[in-house]
């Protein structure tokens, strides 16, 4: 069997990114490319044909010089890049501007950055940030990983793998990017590093409603409010944080998920709310705005926008990190996260003998997905699936 032919480099000339898309034909051994660009959140093609990769240059040159479609990015100056911290900044100022034009969730930019900063700057672990991107092999990539894993001095336990492995995906991508505007960047060496095998991690702690009930009694009017909106629709804590009122009818009793900036996994979806949480929302809606513990209160802007009266990333970032452990410690908890409160609601309807499809349809996952990843039978429930097969019985008494 013939080897499929190597696919070429893509590269790019100003505002315009030319990658290679369909591979030769019996008729023609070159391969055919396009030309792509963004106009706000929308990407534009440009046909270019069947061409080598200089012939493609050359023909994109011609685009180019045709002038620059309205909307299409200027041509940023290309800075000096000669370290990984060079090139990596280089990336996160280019997923900044992605962020800023409603490419990418602000969310996704701020993990990236700190990721990015984890790799070149750090005070407690190697980092990769002075080595020449001429230097950079797959050999050193992954003894940088395994050293951030080892153990420290100090016997502080060192990195967790998922981490690891998902700040060395940012470099990979941040590589990757560079390798597209040439050796300016990057030189043309693949990296295929082997990543981490995950730790062991402790078992998931899966609330039950009774533990629920004992948290809210410990948390601020407004994060109490985003565990009932929580386990009311199964949702993410990001689409809870995210809710603005304009998608909340108090009145149908519907509220609507998945309309903001990086919802784009799952798209917008109608969820049913029962009437308990209707009044709850009514309550919260009528009541004075509740005063943040320090800092400026949220602006009137702020206030009537989002449901739960603060930014979606504030409101994230403070109940995972400072409201949750505490109250899960005073309610006498276990402590678990926010998304064990989509495991909870998942776990009840399948309890409840939902239809699998109408419960991912809720949540916004696949049926397989739901289950694969969300559902986790106990012992009990395990129990009740015997007894209502009647496993064993395979005689009469």
């Amino acid at each position: 069997m013939a080897r499929p032919p190597v696919k070429p480099e893509p590269f790019r000339v100003e505002w315009l990114t030319v990658h290679p898309e369909r591979p030769p034909i019996a008729s023609d051994p070159r391969w055919w490319w396009r030309g792509s660009f963004y106009v706000g959140r929308e990407t534009k093609h440009v046909p270019i044909g069947r061409a080598t990769r200089e012939e493609a240059g050359r023909l994109a040159a011609e685009v180019v010089a045709k002038g620059k479609p309205a909307g299409a990015p200027a041509a940023a100056a290309l800075p000096a890049v000669r370290t990984v911290r060079d090139l990596v900044e280089a990336w996160v100022a280019h997923q900044l501007a992605r962020s800023e034009a409603h490419d990418i969730a602000p969310r996704s930019y701020l993990a990236y950055k700190a990721s990015a900063t984890r790799l070149v700057s750090s005070k407690r672990t190697p980092t990769l940030g002075d080595v020449p991107t001429a230097d950079l092999t797959e050999a050193e990539v992954e003894a940088y990983m395994l050293a951030r894993a080892r153990d420290r001095a100090d016997g502080s336990r060192g990195d967790a793998h998922k981490t690891i492995n998902d700040d060395v995906s940012v470099l990979l991508m941040a590589w990757k990017w560079g390798r597209v505007r040439g050796r300016r960047y990057c030189p043309a060496v693949d990296l295929d590093v082997h990543w981490l095998k995950p730790r062991p991690v402790r078992t998931r702690v899966t609330p039950t409603r009774d533990h629920l009930e004992a948290l809210i009694p410990h948390l601020r009017p407004r994060y109490a409010l985003l565990v009932s909106l929580m386990s009311a629709a199964g949702a993410r804590i990001g689409e809870i944080a995210a809710l603005e009122w304009a998608d909340v009818d108090l009145e149908a009793g519907v509220m609507v998920l998945g309309r903001h900036e990086g919802a784009a996994k799952t798209g917008a979806r109608e969820t049913p709310i029962e009437p308990e949480i209707v009044e709850l929302l009514r309550d919260w809606y009528s009541r004075p705005p509740e005063r943040p513990p320090r800092g400026a209160a949220p602006s009137e802007a702020i206030r009537g926008r989002w449901v739960l009266g603060v930014q979606p990333v504030t409101a994230v970032s403070l109940f995972v990190s400072r409201y949750l452990p505490p109250a899960c410690a005073a309610a006498g908890l276990e402590r678990f996260t926010s998304h064990g409160i989509r495991r909870w609601a998942t776990d009840e309807m399948g309890r409840s003998d939902v239809e699998p499809a109408t419960g991912a349809s809720l949540q916004g996952h696949s049926a397989a997905e739901a289950a694969r990843r969300y559902r986790v039978p106990t012992l009990a429930d395990k129990r009740v699936a015997v007894r209502r097969a009647r496993l064993g019985v395979v005689r009469r008494s």
